[in-house]
């Protein structure tokens, strides 16, 4: 597994293409996809909706935002398989290299924002079990992650890629436990009333948002891919499969239990101390990861080459967060990040593709911040957040890529405009 991580490693080629050598078919990009994908978020995002959704409905709500999620990072990654470039350096064309920096930054405050939820996790496991304080917990959980985040640890490595096993481990015996102990049948699962209600386009929000970011980064990864069939394969089997799957073992042990906490769930399965301890261990090596990937991405927005300051910033930041209360919080974030992200996707598909005819000429890139491309985006989003829809998201990718598509119409029409009046 860490072979085949290594190979993938976004530092390859970071300001070139992928060449033809050093591409893969869908197996080895499932492979490492199935390592991103199975993280202890889509229990959260699955017990989350199963508190205001029955089964049904929340089966639906996951396959129907895991399937729009597919067709994003889908696109995303034909364009990566066409260009061969990472989601940053295609950012560059859409939003100029300062405006890229730009996008880089919300990607890392969305890391320190996951970050907090998974130390809030953490706290909130051990305290559930120990009785604990848990923001004393989460004081302590933040520090111990910060240190193998700033200094690394050996074998974080090796234990992080046994987070997959652990996954599936908790999905088998919640759902053995759900069948064995509560003798309950599919039928009576279907039955099952939520204690609250949801409206379904948030559902499908929260879904779509556990997942938007890494949509639209899908091309760190799918450049890799040597072939657009290798993208459509790797995409459905992790986005529309594994994931749904998941998300609905989540949502069933959520109804089952009567609660959207997690700790909570595990601990009224039977899995006691050892349940806790699985729920540390996964957000341990998740917000590790997404910690140093947070100083990187503020280092660069910085122009600056010192990641054990920025990794500490983040660090704070997230213990921060933490500490009031950011996992307490995860539904209004996932909502939050489905907003912000849709757009971005929404212009960078429609830069490559209908502003530049699928034609991208490297290093031809604005230097600066590209206005149209963030106008775009900021409109989008204060589109989705004001103009009631069944899906804000889905209207701020629509609304983000045509106003982005009619700036560069308007801005050719007058360019030629002025040149047929200077001529």
């Amino acid at each position: 597994m860490n072979k085949v991580r290594k190979r993938y490693e976004i530092n390859n080629y970071p300001l070139s293409p992928i060449p033809q050598e050093a591409r893969s078919k869908w197996m080895g990009l499932s492979i490492i996809w199935a390592g991103f994908i199975l993280t202890v978020s889509n229990f959260l995002t699955g017990t989350l909706i199963s508190e205001g959704l029955t089964l049904s409905s929340s089966f639906g709500a996951i396959v129907l935002g895991n399937s729009l999620l597919f067709l994003v990072a889908m696109v995303m990654g034909f364009i990566a398989q066409e260009t061969g470039l990472s989601a940053t350096y295609l950012s560059r064309y859409a939003f100029g290299i300062r405006g890229s920096k730009i996008i880089s930054l919300l990607f890392s405050l969305s890391f320190i924002c996951w970050s907090a939820i998974g130390i809030g996790l953490a706290a909130k496991s051990l305290g559930h079990y120990t009785g604990w304080n848990v923001v004393f917990l989460s004081l302590v959980m933040t520090v111990l992650f910060g240190l193998t985040a700033v200094y690394g640890f050996p074998g974080m490595v090796r234990i992080s890629s046994i987070s997959v096993p652990i996954v599936v481990l908790i999905s088998y015996f919640g759902i053995r436990q759900i069948l064995a102990v509560g003798e309950i049948e599919l039928s009576t699962l279907m039955l099952l009333k939520p204690t609250e209600t949801m409206q379904y386009g948030r559902a499908v929000s929260i879904v779509v948002g556990s997942w938007i970011v890494g949509a639209v980064a899908a091309p760190d990864i799918l450049r890799f891919a040597l072939r657009k069939r290798d993208v459509l394969i790797t995409m459905l089997l992790t986005f529309v499969l594994l994931n749904s799957l998941q998300t609905g073992i989540g949502a069933i042990m959520g109804l089952v239990v009567g609660s959207p906490d997690l700790p909570d769930i595990l601990f009224h399965l039977g899995f006691g101390l050892f349940g806790s301890l699985l729920l540390i261990f996964l957000s341990w090596t998740t917000a590790d990861n997404n910690l140093y990937a947070s100083g990187l991405g503020i280092a660069n927005f910085l122009d600056r080459g010192e990641r054990i300051k920025t990794t500490t910033v983040s660090i704070v930041l997230a213990g921060v967060l933490a500490v009031g209360g950011m996992y307490n919080y995860l539904g209004q974030f996932l909502a939050l990040v489905s907003l912000v992200f849709a757009p971005i996707g929404g212009v960078i598909i429609v830069d490559f593709y209908l502003h530049r005819a699928g034609l991208i000429q490297h290093a031809l890139y604005y230097q600066g911040i590209r206005w149209r491309g963030i106008i775009s985006v900021l409109a989008g989003i204060l589109i989705g957040l004001y103009i009631e829809s069944p899906m804000p998201f889905a209207t701020a990718f629509l609304t983000a890529g045509l106003i982005y598509l009619l700036i560069c119409v308007a801005k050719i029409y007058l360019s030629k405009s002025q040149k047929e009046i200077s001529e």
